[in-house]
């Protein structure tokens, strides 16, 4: 797996895009202590996330989440 700072990913993205037809991987770092933020993966290694199920529930019930939903910590923790 390659490693590249967000400065080099942008000065050099067509070869970037090059090196992930090929297969490669790419981790993109930032900051002074090159701390990795993100991973350019091929299309085809590439997974969404699973949706997540009710358990027990399922079947039974729905759940649906607005766009502009939010709750904070403190909310959740009173739950």
């Amino acid at each position: 797996m390659k490693m590249l700072t967000s400065g080099d990913v942008s000065a050099h993205f067509p070869s970037v895009l090059k090196d992930v037809r090929a297969g490669n991987e790419i981790t993109i770092t930032v900051g002074r202590k090159n701390e990795a933020v993100a991973v350019i993966v091929p299309y085809e290694k590439w997974k969404p996330l699973a949706q997540r199920k009710l358990g027990t529930l399922e079947n039974k019930m729905s759940v649906s989440f607005t766009d502009d939903f939010a709750m904070t910590d403190e909310d959740l923790v009173s739950l």
